[in-house]
């Protein structure tokens, strides 16, 4: 195959997969599910109704992928798919937010204002730790209030910040839990009175999910599982979400489940899950491998290569030493 083809050949998968993960955010961005994330999956909304969730601590439209995480040195385009409106193809050499948004939660009679970023990752093993990769979205959550939430030395206004992720398919041993990461004081010697909002500003928040009859009823498991994970129509997703969790499907989130549903058996992940098309799966990895192997004579980055070929660092490093090539790392 012609290097210049490899590309080419490979938008009708990758422009699939794009068009499904918009979907997931746009789903992910409505009010209703923010508001049932933030109620279990952080403590300052853990005692608040949805309704006040929603109506009230929310602030304004949530973002989806406009919030740039971070820029690759080299930003040459090497595919345009003009149906592709987010920001992290590797044509822009950009990666963003999926959903970011802020949020005022009550304490103390007061609001305090949370930085809050949640993901839809369905490869839940991409080649690296991906509570790393959730870590450094809270590091540059952190960083980029400067200028924007306090300038010159005025640290006291930083706000606290979150990165939830909802992982639809994790790893063997993760099914249906809520994981959370987050600083702790550790007294080594004597005594401290540092209080815990002056360190406590960031946390990693993993939402594995997994298997509906191993979920309890009305559970935030079971709201994601159904509309992210479960293989159902429409019809029986608004069911279920109506009768056991109280949420009406206007017609933007019909829309855009049923987008889900229809676009959710062409992209790869699902049909390597089904354990479906082994041939098409074992010529996919072919193309992937050509198409990384072009990315690296480009000297396109590490990270942008992982993320669009779905290797792993260490194949690709492999891959890189097979063919006499240097890997560039940011």
């Amino acid at each position: 195959m012609p290097e210049d083809s490899i590309l080419e050949n490979d938008i009708p998968l990758q422009a699939r997969k794009d068009k499904y993960d918009a979907a997931c955010k746009s789903v992910l961005a409505h009010k209703v599910i923010l508001a049932w994330i933030l109620k279990y999956c952080t403590a300052e909304f853990a005692e608040c109704s949805i309704e006040d969730i929603m109506d009230r601590y929310i602030e304004g439209t949530p973002e989806v992928a406009k919030a740039v995480v971070h820029r690759s040195k080299k930003t040459k385009a090497l595919l345009i798919d003009g149906t592709n409106t987010e920001d992290s193809s590797v044509a822009e050499g950009v990666v963003t937010f999926d959903v970011k948004f802020l949020a005022h939660a009550p304490l103390n009679d007061e609001l305090i204002k949370l930085i809050i970023n949640v993901e839809a990752q369905n490869n839940s093993s991409p080649g690296y730790p991906l509570v790393k990769r959730a870590l450094y979205y809270c590091g540059r959550m952190l960083s980029m209030q400067y200028g924007r939430e306090f300038v010159k030395s005025h640290y006291e206004l930083i706000k606290k910040v979150y990165s939830i992720w909802i992982c639809p398919n994790p790893s063997a041993g993760n099914e249906n839990s809520i994981v959370k990461y987050a600083v702790q004081k550790d007294v080594v010697l004597g005594s401290s009175t540092e209080v815990q909002a002056n360190y406590d500003l960031l946390n990693v928040v993993m939402v594995n999910l997994g298997s509906e009859d191993q979920q309890a009823a009305g559970s935030l498991l079971k709201l994601l599982t159904v509309l992210f994970a479960s293989q159902k129509t429409l019809e029986e997703k608004k069911y279920i979400i109506s009768n056991e969790f109280d949420i009406k499907m206007n017609s933007d989130m019909a829309q855009e489940v049923d987008e889900m549903c229809n676009l959710s058996d062409g992209v790869y992940e699902a049909g390597k899950a089904a354990g479906e098309a082994v041939g098409m799966a074992k010529g996919e990895a072919r193309v992937y491998r050509e198409t990384a192997l072009k990315m690296l004579r480009k000297q396109k980055a590490l990270v942008e290569i992982m993320e669009f070929t779905n290797l792993s660092q260490e194949e690709i490093f492999a891959l890189a030493k097979e063919n006499g090539l240097e890997v560039v790392l940011s």
